[in-house]
């Protein structure tokens, strides 16, 4: 097998399987199952994956890289807290909705508590370290309503699952701007003064994105 037929066969294997995981969850889904759906024989899979959690790290792992990038840029921009939290959100919702591979499997079945997953705890803690931070700014500063925290960032996370599994479930008119709805929806339910929305998109949308960021997601640095 020549290496063009290989790496798209085992894109194809992390498509389809993306696509079971969110569908029925990950304890439900076999490598049989991957397999059918990927047109090949169980046996051939093995060639690419040795199980189905090795499949699951790996789209983990892919999602974990591209969060981590962005947090990594957007923790240092020099914005307010509440444009830094705009952007971070405008960027994962056009990701799950755009991305080749269907990920919103992996957080809406709660599938990073599985012991499998548990060495990428560190990762999935820095995101949680990132709401913390950006959201006691923004109550620091006045900028977010005065809510517990975590009630916060349940709520933005919430929002933000929910925006990826109805890009893929609806058809949207082509009007819609997802991502920038979304944020915006969000935004508006923790501001203190949601008449300053117009505003804080706009500063977050102006950020540039270093080249390494819009690498990472594949993407033009400008945002729609």
């Amino acid at each position: 097998m020549v290496n063009g037929e290989a790496d798209d066969t085992r894109s194809r294997i992390l498509r389809e399987a993306a696509v079971l995981f969110a569908s029925r969850g990950y304890e439900r889904v076999s490598t049989r199952d991957i397999a059918t759906a990927c047109g090949i024989k169980q046996p051939s899979l093995y060639w690419y994956f040795d199980s189905k959690r090795t499949i699951m790290a790996e789209l983990i792992g892919m999602d974990l890289r591209r969060v981590g990038e962005v947090i990594a840029w957007l923790s240092k921009a020099e914005v307010s807290p509440a444009a830094r939290l705009f952007r971070f959100l405008h960027i994962d919702v056009a990701s799950l909705s755009d991305d080749s591979y269907n990920l919103v499997g992996i957080y809406d079945t709660n599938v990073l508590e599985h012991e499998d997953f548990a060495h990428l705890d560190k990762s999935v803690q820095k995101i949680y370290r990132f709401y913390r931070a950006v959201l006691r700014a923004g109550v620091r500063e006045g900028q977010f309503v005065d809510l517990p925290l975590p009630v916060l960032r349940e709520f933005l996370i919430g929002i933000d699952m929910h925006a990826g599994r109805l890009a893929r479930t609806v058809n949207l008119p082509r009007s819609a701007n997802l991502p920038r709805d979304f944020a915006t929806l969000a935004l508006r339910g923790v501001l203190a003064d949601p008449g300053t929305i117009e505003e804080v998109s706009a500063d977050a949308l102006a950020l540039e994105m270093p080249p390494k960021v819009a690498d990472v997601l594949g993407r033009s640095a400008t945002p729609g």
